[in-house]
């Protein structure tokens, strides 16, 4: 679902409503999927806002799921 909504869309902003969605039904994993797509898009109204979903994502997973830029 989350490769095909990033498909149609021709900026990031529906992948990071997508990634909150996810994050608040608990679906830690498929957050981080769609956050990063949504970063890669790029096109966002507030790409801190992106950032800090993604840090919250990746902090809720734990340290071993740290984006390879981080490292």
């Amino acid at each position: 679902m989350i490769k095909l909504l990033a498909k149609r869309s021709s900026g990031g902003q529906i992948c990071l409503n997508v990634a909150k969605k996810y994050l608040s039904e608990h679906e830690r994993d498929l957050a981080r999927h769609a956050i990063e797509i949504a970063l890669e898009n790029g096109h966002l109204v507030d790409v801190e806002e992106g950032h800090r979903l993604r840090g919250k994502i990746y902090a809720l997973l734990g340290n071993s799921c740290v984006p390879l830029e981080k490292i």
